[in-house]
């Protein structure tokens, strides 16, 4: 048998498909080394680089080395002839995504994306992709009901969709892709389309890309530290809060709906994650959790419907030893937010934590326990807790961690009251405050170009 890119790309989707991360993980990185194409070969490495962050035993120097590898794929690439300094009444700021569909990404993007104050902003999306939804039409009207903010760049060579951001006249070019989906977005962030460009909210760590492509990654003080930013390929681009959520109109009816909570004896834990994000560290975790709350139960939905998935997941937990009776492991739905009406605490997966999924459940009044990590992707929980007010449910260890959650579910009345002053207060916090965090980042991305 031929084992080439293609063959390695199918592998990588059986893996998926059955839960193994590590399958994952080897088969993208073989893709990319047989791959004849180099923007194939690009796409399966930004598949791998991704697929990394689901493994725990990787540290952060591996990380660092595997996304500079990824650079030297650019080695001979050629950019546009240098961007002029344009002199706009208005900053143009150009937002480049895959698709700008209803996804978790949009949840976090939606504020920048139409929160910015337009007396000093104006706006443009690009899409390289040309799937739309209802949010695509929303974004469009907008932007501008006469469509000349909203292009999609489907069909075109990287120069020529370089070139339309560029006669677009864009000051900042914001990416919200990173190495997701195959890294498209970055291949034409190569291309320096924009004399500026910032990167933040659709990856979780550096870029890879050569020095001077990219100059600015969004982040906090929970997201990195002072002395951290040598492991970055890119300046960080300092922000006090990293992030806003942006809730939908359904996910605010499902709120105003969902019954009260009762107190009850036997507390419920949930996750609801991509399993690929369980590891081993998370599973001992969680175990050693329901053996100290003995009447405790775990509920594990992944986001997929593939019984596969669930399988392995199934063999793991038990090879662990997790009490497999109190275990309970469903398969992804459309209607994956009933799961919070269900239980009571939800623990965050690591060292690849929730974004979207931890984010929704303190929208919800559950609280989330989330381990702080060593790399950028590995705190991005713990930054959405900062920015929820709730720095008490971050933990430094993982000893910690497991203390934190039988602390909060030790006493149903305590945990009760837990929920409900999340419940009141969320809607309050720095994390919904979407109009505020607007004009912190305009605030900085006007200094930025003024610089």
């Amino acid at each position: 048998m031929v084992r080439d890119a293609h063959y390695y790309e199918e592998k990588a989707e059986e893996f998926s498909l059955a839960g193994d991360a590590e399958g994952v993980a080897a088969a993208l990185y073989q893709a990319a080394v047989h791959d004849k194409y180099l923007r194939s070969q690009r796409q399966h490495y930004s598949g791998y680089l991704f697929a990394l962050h689901y493994l725990e035993e990787i540290g952060t120097e591996d990380l660092r080395a595997a996304h500079l590898a990824y650079g030297e794929l650019y080695r001979e690439e050629e950019a546009l002839p240098a961007a002029l300094n344009y002199q706009h009444k208005r900053i143009r700021i150009g937002f480049l995504a895959p698709r700008f569909v209803e996804n978790s990404v949009m949840r976090f993007a939606e504020p920048l994306l139409l929160g910015l104050d337009r007396e000093q902003f104006e706006v443009f999306a690009f899409a390289i992709e040309e799937e739309e939804d209802s949010f695509t039409s929303y974004l469009k009207e907008q932007l501008d009901p006469q469509g000349e903010h909203y292009f999609c760049l489907y069909g075109q060579s990287l120069e020529e969709e370089a070139w339309v951001i560029r006669r677009k006249e864009i000051d900042i070019l914001f990416d919200l892709g990173g190495h997701s989906e195959g890294g498209q977005t970055l291949m034409i962030m190569a291309k320096k389309p924009a004399p500026i460009q910032l990167s933040g909210l659709g990856y979780f760590d550096t870029l890879g890309l050569p020095e001077g492509v990219v100059d600015g990654l969004l982040a906090d003080e929970v997201l990195v530290s002072g002395r951290e930013e040598a492991q970055f390929t890119e300046p960080i681009f300092p922000l006090p809060q990293a992030v806003a959520f942006q809730p939908t109109e359904a996910m605010r009816n499902f709120r105003e709906g969902m019954p009260g909570r009762k107190v009850r004896g036997a507390v419920t834990f949930g996750v609801v994650q991509n399993v690929l994000k369980v590891t081993d560290g998370a599973l001992r975790a969680w175990g050693r959790i329901l053996q100290e709350l003995p009447d405790s139960r775990l509920i594990i939905k992944d986001v997929l419907p593939k019984t596969e998935r669930l399988e392995r997941l199934r063999r793991r937990a038990e090879d662990l030893g997790l009490p497999m009776e109190r275990l309970e492991l469903r398969g992804g739905s459309l209607s994956y937010w009933q799961i919070y009406e269900e239980v009571d605490i939800v623990l965050d997966t690591f060292p690849y934590p929730g974004g979207f999924m931890t984010a929704l459940a303190l929208y919800f009044g559950l609280p989330v326990v989330t381990l702080r990590g060593c790399s950028y992707g590995a705190r991005f929980g713990a930054s959405i807790l900062k920015a929820a007010g709730r720095e008490e449910w971050i933990a430094g260890s993982v000893e910690e961690y497991v203390g934190k959650a039988l602390e909060l579910g030790g006493d149903a009345a305590k945990l009760r009251q837990a929920q409900e002053r999340l419940l009141g207060e969320i809607v309050d916090s720095a994390l919904l405050d979407v109009q505020g965090y607007a004009e912190m980042v305009g605030e900085a991305l006007g200094k930025k170009v003024r610089a």
